[in-house]
């Protein structure tokens, strides 16, 4: 019969509407797992709930039923009368392996427990036993992740331990681990347990537990582990903080701190150093980048700064991503140039850029100042006039902290540092610039602001030169007072007519040899033999020569003082500028922070800020929140996607591993650290603001973390391949980074150190605010305003010895760091000789800026990485 058009269409609309209710929940393929055996010892639970000849009837149907399935029935199991017994109501045998999902056909059986056959029973039968768990299924996705759940609390009751990061196929399954003792309640109803007895549905409606498999002679999977806590008074410090304050030598040793303030003080505040310094007498306080100040500080004392009110948390500095490693020798493995002289690989570039021709024309920068900022400027003296320009000069931000002002010591290395081997690079573009090398302390921020300030021509606001200042007028006080103290001792000594002689000059020798005090003199026994009246002769002259060395010291320590000031203003003028330095997590890195906004802000036109983008590419990813299944756990993609080869989750994004020269594996090295950060930003309701109050200290996200799983056996040969253990997870509820009336940036991390190699895997968990108000907030449901929650995940290497990345789920956007996400900043990629961007180059649109395309400009980078294609964009520029 022939269907009315109008019927045709309604079916049609009714298959796609089927179509598109199931497309969002296509079931993955399953992980690999070891071949199920061929034969499983199983027990049925079934109910035939008739009278006597009905109930015969359909006890036949179903023996004929699972004969036909290959049921083999225990012989010691049969009674006399069971078929008319309704209180029967199990059944044990054998079953084929293969014929196990057929079983729950048949319409009487409720339950089913499958044994492999021959497997070894423990003989404790409080051991725990591998135990698959398959759930009644057919619900809505909501009603089967309720269920999933309450099946859970119920079985906490019979001490099953559910594993973690297992596929379970849209909540219809469970894996976990228990008491054998305890594996024939899952035959019964839980309903009937203790735990479910009040339940709701969906869980009161079913019989929850329709299959399981007990695999004794299988590794049970790891359970969960429970959340760490927080030492009392310390859940406002970082957790590599934590982790110094642990051991007792190095928590009393002074060291550097980042103190996180509440808000960014105004221009010329000087309250927040009040606060400090009346927390913790003592303080050193070097410098701000918005809300962060830079202490010096013992650990002990960290607890004390946390319990301020303004601030928001306390950490060790947060550095720059280390670049790629350089070979020192002259023709490294693995390179694609090996083999030519340095010329020879010059030639092409310079050909292909174009430096080559400017040259021949006599473009070769002259009189064009360019400055080059790094931190490591190791052996660039003995290079001034012999690859770098005759007039070449370092000004070097880290004397200004040190009391003596001078800088500190360049890291340990051979050759030249990074630094010099950009300002090598830029002298062969440009040989006739005027060099400015610019060295600032990676863990210190401030310095790049205040660097960026001096050439912009802006008043650079410096705490360490303002307590430098202090201690030469303290200084200089002190000085005075002790010539005046000395001049009236000189008046009384001569008064008693004194006789050098010759053993006033050995005193006075040894004790300028080695520095002696007049207290040490004294105790001398050359001393002790002269007379009286010599005595307070000698000791005038030792005071005198130890105050004439202070004074001289005072004044070459006030000389540089000077000169530093002047080297800061002569930073004015500067026309090109090459930063290799970013940051990648500890600020945020969406174009808020203090130092990418005073790029932006007010445009920075003094000079051309080339800036590196990252060797960074496939270490992010970013996108909204995403919980759908609620969960707790959020997922990678959205459930109608269709997943990675390999993946049975999205809630799962695997890592690799990719060596200095490229090569990637599946596998993470042992030894290797890590640091995983997790950033958000929330909106606000912003009236909190206008009224004074800060409710947002705390995020409105509950609960986020960062875990970090391992893949038991990837193969699936000894156990299946959704076995994970939990090596690492995040502490801290999130520390704000920055705030403004209507939003926040917030942040965790994890440091971990891969203690066995082998495929690992992130996870986070969390939920999203429901609201923009903070709780208890007065609003009215309907009235509540709701936002999305993006969020980036970023994973970085705390050594050079290669990097991690992504393998699952990559995002281009997210991977630019501070100040790389500035507008006005042009950040400089990496291509190769064939003009193809290399691999590991940062590009895509920073985290929440995806009208924002990153980088700028593409340049040549010696596979050396983006630092060293920045110093030739900018060696190009001049």
């Amino acid at each position: 019969m022939r269907l009315p058009r109008f019927h045709l269409c309604v079916t049609g609309y009714l298959v796609l509407l089927f179509t598109l209710l199931l497309y969002p929940f296509v079931k993955a393929a399953e992980p690999a797992a070891p071949p199920p055996p061929a034969t499983y010892d199983v027990q049925i639970s079934y109910r035939i709930n008739a009278f006597r000849n009905e109930r015969l009837l359909q006890y036949d149907e179903m023996m004929r039923y699972l004969r036909k399935m290959g049921f083999q029935r225990n012989p010691q199991d049969v009674t006399e009368g069971e078929a008319e017994d309704v209180a029967h109501t199990r059944l044990s045998g054998a079953i084929p392996g293969r014929r196990i999902r057929e079983l729950l056909n048949e319409r009487h059986i409720h339950s089913v427990l499958l044994i492999p056959h021959g497997a070894k029973i423990p003989e404790d039968k409080a051991t725990r036993v591998r135990v698959e768990i398959g759930l009644f299924d057919g619900l809505t996705p909501e009603g089967q992740q309720r269920l999933h759940q309450q099946t859970l609390e119920v079985l906490a009751g019979l001490s099953f331990f559910e594993a973690v990061g297992y596929d379970h196929r849209g909540h219809t399954r469970l894996v976990g681990s228990m008491p054998f003792q305890n594996v024939q309640a899952l035959l019964t109803d839980l309903r009937q347990q203790p735990a479910g007895q009040k339940l709701p549905g969906p869980f009161k409606d079913v019989w929850a537990v329709r299959a399981s498999i007990v695999s004794p002679d299988m590794p049970p999977p790891p359970p969960r582990p429970p959340q760490p806590k927080v030492p009392k008074e310390q859940e406002k410090l970082s957790p590599d903080l934590r982790e110094v304050l642990t051991d007792a030598t190095a928590a009393a040793k002074p060291t550097r701190l980042e103190v996180v303030l509440a808000s960014v003080p105004d221009v010329g505040d000087k309250g927040f150093l009040r606060l400090l310094h009346g927390a913790v007498p003592g303080l050193i306080v070097e410098g701000r980048l918005g809300p962060l100040v830079t202490v010096i500080a013992n650990p002990t004392q960290a607890p004390t700064l946390a319990a301020v009110p303004d601030v928001i948390g306390v950490r060790l500095p947060r550095l720059p991503q280390p670049g790629r490693p350089v070979s020192d020798q002259p023709n490294p493995p693995g390179r694609t140039d090996a083999g030519l002289t340095e010329n020879t690989r010059w030639q092409p570039l310079l050909d292909a850029s174009g430096a080559a021709r400017l040259q021949a024309l006599g473009r070769t920068g002259r009189g064009t100042r360019l400055a080059v900022v790094d931190s490591d400027f190791r052996g660039w003296e003995a290079l001034v006039g012999k690859g770098l320009p005759a007039d070449t000069r370092l000004v070097d931000f880290t004397a200004e902290r040190n009391v003596h002002l001078r800088p500190d010591p360049f890291p340990p290395g051979n050759g030249p540092g990074p630094g010099t081997r950009r300002a090598l690079t830029i002298a062969r573009l440009a040989p006739e610039i005027r060099l400015t090398l610019i060295r600032i302390d990676p863990a210190s921020p401030y310095m790049l602001e205040a660097a960026a300030r001096a050439i912009n021509g802006d008043e650079v606001s410096s705490i360490n030169l303002d307590n430098r200042l202090t201690e030469i007028q303290a200084d200089r006080d002190a000085l005075d007072q002790r010539r005046d103290s000395l001049a009236r001792e000189r008046r009384q000594v001569l008064n008693a007519f004194p006789t050098p002689e010759e053993s006033h000059q050995r005193l006075l020798q040894q004790a300028e040899e080695q520095g002696l005090t007049p207290e040490q003199v004294e105790k001398l026994p050359a001393f002790q033999r002269l007379p009286e009246r010599d005595r307070a002769f000698v000791l005038y002259r030792v005071r005198q020569r130890t105050y004439d060395r202070d004074a001289r010291a005072f004044q070459q320590r006030l000389t540089r003082y000077l000169q530093y000031k002047q080297a800061l203003l002569s930073l004015r003028g500067i026309r090109v500028v090459a930063s290799t330095l970013s940051w990648h997590d500890g600020f945020p890195v969406d174009g808020t922070s203090a130092l990418s906004r005073y790029f932006d802000d007010r445009p920075f036109r003094a000079a051309l800020w080339f800036q590196a983008a990252g060797d960074t590419h496939s270490q992010s990813w970013t996108g909204l929140f995403r919980d759908a299944d609620g969960n707790g756990i959020m997922e990678f993609s959205e459930l109608h996607q269709p997943l990675p080869p390999d993946l049975w989750s999205p809630e799962l994004n695997f890592l690799s591993w990719q060596t200095p020269l490229g090569q990637t594996m599946p596998d993470l090295p042992s030894g290797v650290r890590l640091r995983f950060s997790l950033q958000w930003r929330e909106a606000h309701d912003p009236l909190y603001a206008q009224t004074g109050e800060d409710p947002y200290r705390q995020p409105l996200a509950r609960h986020m973390r960062i875990y970090l799983l391992r893949q038991l056996d990837p193969t699936g040969r000894r156990q299946p391949a959704d076995d994970m253990e939990v090596v690492a997870q995040s502490v801290d509820a999130g520390m704000r980074l920055n705030a403004t009336p209507s939003s926040a940036t917030y942040e965790i991390t994890l440091d971990v150190q891969i203690k066995q190699a082998g495929r690992y895997a992130v996870r986070i968990g969390g939920t999203a605010p429901d609201s923009i108000y903070p709780p208890g907030d007065p609003t009215l449901p309907f009235m509540r305003k709701h936002s999305e929650m993006p969020v980036r995940l970023f994973v970085s290497p705390l050594d050079v010895s290669g990097r991690a990345v992504f393998h699952d789920y990559v995002t281009a956007a997210g991977s630019l760091g501070m100040p790389a996400d500035a507008r006005t900043a042009i950040t400089v990629g990496a291509v190769n000789s064939d003009n193809r961007r290399q691999p590991y180059s940062a590009s895509g649109a920073p985290f929440g800026l995806d009208l924002l395309s990153k980088p700028d400009i593409l340049s040549y980078d010696r596979e050396e990485g983006t630092a060293e294609s920045t110093a030739f964009a900018a060696g190009l520029a001049a």
